[in-house]
């Protein structure tokens, strides 16, 4: 079986649950909150970008949440990716926070920003925020794969992370995989962690 994990019209990406994520986003880190942030979410909507990316860390969800409005798109025409801030402990409250922030019932997709005191503790949070509705999709940013450590005590999970074996990458999917390196070589690369 090949796993394709692209819309057929290649626009989006099918996460793992199911839900899609536009291929198009402008991320703002860096971009200052107030009339810079503002601007760069509102122009990037009126020339067609449907993901936008921030983080709690940014400072700049506020902005993004004035970009929306004055976007008048609606809500479920844009998606909307957040971080969770890990030097905070309670990332359903910050979920909150970041809700309030943006202006919106929901976000697309929340997600770890970094691994900061360990990889696993902010997780169960994370799906609490998802269950309580906080975010349609729950992942990790800047994480590396050793920091990705399969467990669980569910029997459910336990049995889906052991299906490891029954699907193959074609060479088309491959080929895409390497042509989303920006590095000139995965092998060679060396990461730099800032936190």
């Amino acid at each position: 079986m090949t796993v394709s994990a692209t819309t057929a019209d290649g626009r989006a990406r099918v996460l793992a649950d199911g839900n899609q994520m536009p291929m198009l986003g402008l991320g703002i880190w860096q971009v200052p909150d107030g009339p810079a942030s503002v601007n760069a979410v509102r122009w990037a909507l009126d020339l067609g970008y449907r993901h936008i990316d921030t983080a709690q860390a940014y400072g700049n969800e506020e902005s993004v949440g004035k970009a929306l409005r004055d976007s008048r798109l609606a809500r479920d025409e844009v998606f909307i990716t957040t971080k969770f801030y890990p030097g905070r402990d309670d990332p359903v409250a910050e979920a909150r926070q970041s809700l309030r922030r943006l202006g919106v019932d929901q976000v697309d997709l929340y997600l770890v920003h970094w691994p900061q005191g360990g990889p696993t503790w902010a997780w169960p949070g994370m799906e609490r925020a998802r269950q309580f509705g906080y975010a349609r999709s729950v992942g990790v940013s800047n994480f590396s794969a050793s920091e990705l450590i399969t467990k669980s005590t569910h029997r459910e999970r336990i049995q889906e992370n052991a299906q490891i074996f029954d699907f193959t990458l074609s060479e088309p999917d491959m080929a895409e995989l390497d042509g989303l390196d920006q590095t000139n070589g995965t092998d060679r690369a060396l990461e730099h962690k800032w936190w």
